[in-house]
């Protein structure tokens, strides 16, 4: 009996250090460029917020397509709350002309950054995309995730909720002002849309003649 309960706590202790062990993994530093020519280091931008989502993507992967706009959402929402989104390209020269026209034609605003060579990806030992890490400022892996369907990123939001520390009143906030900022935003699209075809039509309605040409 005595034994029996000896082997149950060893058990147990291998378990429970075995769990501390995989929840202070810590990920790797990098310095990569990003598709707006700025250079990013994990350390650095690790200083400036309380948590990380980071994501390996490439234009070739079809998940990580459906995966983007909700992680676009999820930045708009949470970055006020201290959050950061970078996402890292995994396009080797074959395929990373297409990187750039992607996330402009996409709209991203979060930093999208070149691993060409793959160096980061094989230190995170990622062998295929999407595979998400969510990391606080000390670089302790809080949540990972290979693979993405349709669902997936109310994972990563409560993940997220949870690393920023945030209440269910704090989360209604954040997301009442992002919609307030979209809708501003919509408004302002129109407004100016409206204002450019009213101006359009000024110029042609004018007194019937041709504009005069300077000079």
């Amino acid at each position: 009996m005595n034994r029996l309960a000896a082997l149950l706590i060893l058990a147990f202790v291998v378990l429970f250090v075995g769990w501390n062990t995989l929840a202070a993994e810590r990920v790797a530093n990098f310095k990569l460029e990003g598709v707006d020519g700025e250079t990013y280091e994990l350390k650095a931008v690790a200083k400036n917020c309380k948590a990380i989502l980071i994501d390996f993507w490439s234009t070739n992967c079809k998940p990580c397509k459906k995966l983007m706009p909700h992680l676009q959402t999820l930045y708009e929402v949470y970055a006020p709350a201290g959050l950061e989104v970078i996402v890292i390209s995994r396009d080797t020269t074959l395929t990373v002309s297409k990187v750039k026209p992607m996330v402009v034609a996409e709209g991203w605003t979060f930093p999208v950054l070149y691993d060409t060579d793959l160096k980061v990806s094989d230190a995170y030992h990622v062998r295929f995309a999407p595979v998400t890490f969510l990391i606080n400022k000390k670089g302790e892996v809080l949540f990972h995730h290979s693979g993405y369907k349709p669902g997936h990123e109310k994972d990563y939001e409560e993940a997220i909720v949870s690393a920023l520390e945030l209440t269910e009143e704090q989360v209604e906030e954040l997301y009442a002002a992002w919609r307030a900022k979209d809708d501003a935003n919509v408004a302002g699209e129109s407004g100016a849309s409206t204002a450019a075809e009213d101006g359009s039509g000024d110029s042609s309605s004018g007194d019937g003649g041709a504009p005069e040409e300077s000079g």
